[in-house]
């Protein structure tokens, strides 16, 4: 077959998109104009590695995203039973002494407020610092 032969005998808009598809992968006019029915075997070829290796870094990346998921379910699951333990630490403890409960509730919600004006303080300082 002729260079150009292979080209021509397609229809119009078929060899309209081939062309556009070869240009697009940056190929010179020139050479689209004397690709044969190889050429074009191996450009969908490579199209189809290419989008084979894409499919696979994103079931990769789907895999990893999964990952995380399951380590951010089972840390939020440790941290309720960490917490629902507490609860029933410190109401037992509050039946025995409920002077010492109430001390250790104030001095726990007196670190949880600190830390939170400390952070919005920080946030505000460094705001104000990208800001100039």
């Amino acid at each position: 077959m002729k260079d150009n032969e292979m080209l021509d005998s397609l229809p119009e808009f078929d060899k309209a998109a081939v062309q556009y598809f070869l240009l697009m992968q940056g190929q010179n006019k020139s050479l689209v104009e004397r690709m044969n029915p190889e050429h074009v075997t191996q450009a969908l070829e490579n199209e189809r590695l290419a989008e084979l290796h894409n499919y696979q870094k994103t079931e990769l990346e789907h895999k990893e995203i999964t990952r995380k998921h399951l380590l951010l379910f089972i840390l939020t699951i440790v941290a309720l039973m960490v917490l629902v333990t507490l609860l029933m630490v410190v109401l037992f403890v509050y039946k025995e002494s409920p002077e010492f409960v109430e001390k250790l509730i104030y001095t726990i919600g007196g670190a949880i407020i600190g830390a939170l004006g400390g952070g919005a303080a920080g946030f505000s300082y460094g705001k104000s610092k990208r800001n100039e």
